[in-house]
């Protein structure tokens, strides 16, 4: 993991059923960094009218195909490593706090651990 890669911040938004509901909330001025399987064009269109930005390449098939930041895509691999070397530990990967809060607690705990050992 390079180790210039420090996240901002962290936010847990609760589970919704209904995509669009959860774009509306917490998608505005976000970059939605997804693979290939999420870029169907309903998918672009919702996040985009949210106020987010999709960073989701095109399917090689696709009839039309999008401009998307390739910069920014091949940097989706560095938030996937810093979860997987986070996942590692097991508080946090089954996720034992009962709230909300001690969880964000316990995520910025792991996080400084994390980023203590890429430095």
């Amino acid at each position: 993991m390079h180790p210039s890669f420090c996240p901002r911040s962290f936010k847990i938004v609760p589970f919704y059923h209904n995509p669009r509901l959860l774009c509306r909330r917490y998608l505005a001025k976000c970059f939605v960094l997804k693979d290939k399987g999420y870029g169907s064009s309903d998918f672009v269109q919702l996040i985009e009218d949210s106020g987010g930005s999709a960073v989701i390449p095109p399917r090689s098939n696709a009839r039309n195909p999008r401009e998307y930041d390739k910069g920014m895509y091949k940097r989706r691999n560095l938030v996937e490593r810093f979860f997987n070397r986070m996942k590692q530990f097991r508080r946090f990967a089954t996720r034992y706090e009962k709230t909300a809060k001690s969880f964000l607690s316990l995520v910025h705990f792991v996080a400084i651990f994390v980023w203590i050992a890429i430095s």
